[in-house]
C-alpha cells in the first residue's frame, strides 16, 4: 500500500484501496485494508459518505467486564491447645486458613453479539452507488441511498409478508459476525 490508502493495480496505476476502521481490541480500532468480495448479480457497491456512530458501536468499542469472586474464609488464627492423656501431655496445633479466587473476563459485546475476531463497525450510513450488479434493476451509479442495516433472509413467514424487521435470522452491519460500514466502500 501506498501514501493515502493509494495502491498499485495490476497495470501499474495507482487505485484507492478500500480502508477500514477495524476493531480489533479492547478500546482499539485500527484503519487497515478492507477486502470486499467480488459483486454478485443482486449486489451493489457503495462509497460511503457519511458514517453515524451508535451506542451499539460504543458498547463494541469499549467492552463489558464480568466479576466475580469465589472466596473462602477462616480465621487468620494458630490455636495452641494443651492436652493431657493419661499417656502424656502434649500440645495440639490447629490451623486455619484463608483460602481466595477470584477471577475476571473481559469481552467485547453488545447485548449477545460477542466480537470474537477483528471487525469494521458502523451501521447507520449513507452514500452513494458506485457500481452495481447485472441483476439490479432499481439504482444506478451515482444515485444517493441510505443503507437500511438490517440484512433479512428473505425466506421465512416474516420476510414474505413484508415484515422483515421481524426475521428470526436476522443480520445487521457491524453486529458479530457481520462488517460494518465505517469504510470507503461497501
Amino acid at each position: 500500500m501506498g501514501k493515502g490508502g493509494m495502491s498499485i493495480d495490476d497495470h501499474g496505476e495507482d487505485k484507492e484501496e478500500n480502508m477500514a476502521a477495524w476493531l480489533v481490541g479492547i478500546k482499539t480500532l485500527k484503519i487497515q485494508p478492507f477486502k470486499l468480495r467480488t459483486l454478485g448479480p443482486y449486489d451493489v457497491r457503495v462509497r460511503m459518505k457519511a458514517v453515524g456512530i451508535c451506542g451499539s458501536d460504543v458498547h463494541h468499542f469499549k467492552f463489558t467486564t464480568r466479576s466475580a469472586q469465589l472466596k473462602y474464609d477462616w480465621v487468620e488464627l494458630v490455636h495452641c491447645v494443651l492436652t493431657q492423656t493419661n499417656e502424656h501431655l502434649g500440645y495440639e496445633f490447629f490451623l486455619s486458613f484463608k483460602f481466595v479466587v477470584s477471577f475476571t473476563f473481559q469481552t467485547l459485546r453488545c447485548a449477545n453479539f460477542i466480537v470474537k475476531e477483528p471487525m469494521v463497525i458502523g451501521h447507520e450510513c449513507a452514500g452513494i452507488i458506485e457500481e452495481v450488479g447485472s441483476q439490479v434493476k432499481s439504482l444506478v451509479p451515482g444515485d444517493r441511498v441510505a443503507i437500511e442495516p438490517g440484512i433479512s433472509c428473505s425466506r421465512c413467514g416474516h420476510c414474505k409478508q413484508g415484515r422483515y424487521n421481524l426475521c428470526d435470522d436476522m443480520k445487521f452491519f457491524g453486529s458479530p459476525p457481520v462488517n460494518g460500514s465505517l469504510a470507503n466502500q461497501v
